[in-house]
């Protein structure tokens, strides 16, 4: 590892970095719930989808991800490196949470990825089932009682299940959540939003050279970062 870069690789350092940035402007947000709170959430998929993945810290922030790449038999940078990886499972929910933008503009409802980790997967997954597994277009209290518990709440309640037409009349209309009426209960792609990265543009991430005979070709798009501010505590368990 070395803390600059010369010639083609700092330029493609360079591309890296300004790829990866766009990622995360554009990346879906993960929902988060502070401490001492609970709200309502709409589930709009009901399968889940698991992986394993990195997050490490990055301009002062620790909400950086990436797919590990371990388990397709590549090298994994990150793992290479001693940082852990974590087993997720990913839902896409509605946030019921109502607050204002700086715009002044009232948010009543906001689509982000709902991402489970360690234990809390097993008992999220209990509560799905107790619904014979379905729970599209459901709706769930969540709660968050301390800091160190999971962002997502660990205690779920079920309340309802929402009609097609119930949950379109939730849409976000206006400001910078809306969404088109076509997209507003469509799960997010999550192939997209989670392709893995190539083991080289891994390396460039954590300031380390190509490999020796690598072409150095800049992968797929990959790990995504939540905009919340605040690290995200849960009960997660290392692989």
């Amino acid at each position: 590892m070395t803390w600059y870069s010369q010639g083609e690789e700092g330029r493609k350092n360079v591309e890296a970095e300004q790829k990866r940035r766009q990622e995360q402007f554009d990346a879906p947000r993960r929902f988060w719930l502070r401490p001492d709170a609970n709200t309502d959430i709409v589930f709009l998929d009901s399968e889940g989808f698991f992986l394993k993945e990195h997050s490490y810290k990055s301009g002062g922030n620790w909400q950086n991800y990436e797919t590990c790449i371990a388990d397709m038999g590549e090298e994994c940078a990150f793992c290479e490196d001693g940082h852990r990886s974590s087993y997720i499972a990913v839902f896409t929910v509605l946030d019921l949470s109502q607050f204002e933008t700086k715009d002044k503009l009232k948010v009543t409802a906001s689509k982000k990825l709902f991402v489970l980790k360690g234990l809390t997967i097993k008992k999220f997954l209990k509560k799905r089932d107790a619904r014979k597994g379905n729970i599209t277009l459901a709706k769930f209290n969540t709660t968050r009682y301390e800091a160190k518990e999971a962002a997502t709440g660990t205690d779920f309640e079920f309340i309802q299940k929402l009609s097609v037409k119930q949950a379109m009349a939730l849409r976000q209309k206006t400001g910078p959540y809306s969404m088109k009426e076509e997209e507003w209960l469509q799960p997010f792609d999550y192939m997209k939003i989670f392709a893995p990265k190539s083991p080289d543009e891994l390396r460039r991430i954590l300031g380390r050279p190509a490999a020796v005979g690598s072409d150095g070709d800049i992968g797929d798009a990959g790990g995504r970062q939540s905009s919340d501010a605040d690290p995200v505590p849960d009960d997660d368990i290392p692989f």
